[in-house]
């Protein structure tokens, strides 16, 4: 009867435990980690970029992708809008840059890392957050994972 019990506390610790060990679970849509959360757009994109410069990093360009996909919609014969709001977050961490260059002089296609924080036509009010990070299998691949998981919860919050 105790052999029966551990494998069910073991299997029950399995299946509640995040990969990652995540409080929050992001969902994993193609290639990107998404997160969403009911907020003000405006306020939840301030509350990005304040989680990104407390941690002393340096924004290196916020991107109006939704004015861009505006701007290029008829000539491509789009004739939808997507996005209510949609903004990408550029911003580097030096330690972990140089991490990924010094392995290889070809990943700095890595940098800068990006948020993307967007609301779309079809769900006002959810407020989604994702990233990309590249599947390396290394050391500081994992690193560069949990920057960008720890910063979109603290925006959050």
């Amino acid at each position: 009867m105790r052999k029966n019990n551990f494998f069910f506390i073991v299997f029950f610790l399995m299946v509640s435990v995040p990969p990652f060990g995540y409080a929050v679970q992001p969902e994993k849509i193609g290639t990107a980690w998404v997160y969403s959360s009911e907020s003000d757009y405006e306020s939840a994109k301030t509350f990005l970029i304040d989680a990104i410069k407390g941690r002393g990093l340096v924004i290196n360009n916020i991107g109006n992708a939704e004015a861009m996909l505006g701007r290029t919609a008829g000539a491509v014969g789009v004739n939808i809008s997507v996005y209510k709001y949609a903004d990408v977050v550029l911003f580097c961490k030096a330690d972990l840059a140089h991490n990924l260059v010094v392995m290889s002089p070809h990943n700095i296609v890595l940098c800068p890392y990006s948020i993307a924080i967007y609301e779309t036509q079809e769900k006002p009010g959810a407020v989604y957050y994702s990233y990309s990070v590249p599947q390396l299998n290394l050391p500081t691949e994992k690193l560069i994972r949990r920057l960008l998981h720890d910063i979109v919860l603290e925006a959050m919050d």
